[in-house]
């Protein structure tokens, strides 16, 4: 049965490619062993045919197809998945997309986020991009651990130094820029802590950082 719906699916997905954007995406170094191009937006519509079901999600992420992934993205249960199983979800994530689905529709809305949010932050860089991406979104939904997220991802970027991927530097840029947007307060705290490194005479990739999201988002 499970097997069915992914032919079913994968069908579906070949009816709606776009050879224009999937060569657009492997231009922009996005690249997949296969890849139809299909649109986010009819990837959305595409799997509200189906039931949350994490059997059906993994085989769909198991697939070499950038379509499966994404989709796969967005059936999984997420309470329903356990810390290993996430982090070996994570070791199967290896470009920006793939980043930006997974932390906004699973790592970021799962309980086990603070469990897990050091073994990623401490794994590969697609990993730590991950992980910062997925405090970010967690600061956006979940209201009950947001004060944590923002400590960890905060005494994380104080705590480093060299970043190497430009990745990881954009997820760090971007989670500044989430909780500057929690309230006022928040905004402010961001700003002080930007400029106060901006002063400084050492420049560092967390330099980069601070000077990147104080020239994008002061006021």
């Amino acid at each position: 049965m499970i097997k069915e719906q992914v032919k079913e699916i994968l069908k579906k997905v070949k009816r709606l490619q776009n050879g224009d954007i999937s060569t657009a995406m492997a231009n922009m170094g996005i690249k997949y062993k296969l890849n139809y191009g299909v649109s986010i937006p009819q990837l959305q519509q595409l799997a509200k045919d189906y039931s949350k079901d994490n059997d059906l999600a993994f085989l769909l992420f198991n697939k070499d197809i950038r379509e499966a992934k994404v989709i796969s993205s967005m059936l999984f249960d997420t309470e329903l998945l356990l810390s290993v199983e996430l982090i070996n979800i994570s070791e199967g994530i290896d470009n920006i997309e793939l980043i930006e689905q997974f932390s906004r529709n699973i790592f970021s809305k799962s309980s086990k986020l603070v469990k897990i949010l050091p073994v990623l932050i401490d794994g590969n860089y697609w990993q730590e991009a991950l992980a910062v991406y997925s405090i970010s979104w967690g600061i956006k939904n979940n209201l009950n651990i947001q004060e944590y997220l923002v400590n960890f991802g905060i005494d994380k970027l104080k705590s480093i130094n060299s970043i190497e991927n430009s990745i990881v530097k954009k997820a760090f840029v971007f989670m500044l820029q989430t909780i500057s947007n929690i309230n006022e307060k928040y905004y402010s705290s961001m700003i002080e802590l930007a400029k106060e490194t901006d002063n400084k005479s050492i420049n560092t990739d967390k330099d980069d950082i601070f000077k990147e999201f104080l020239f994008i988002y002061s006021k």
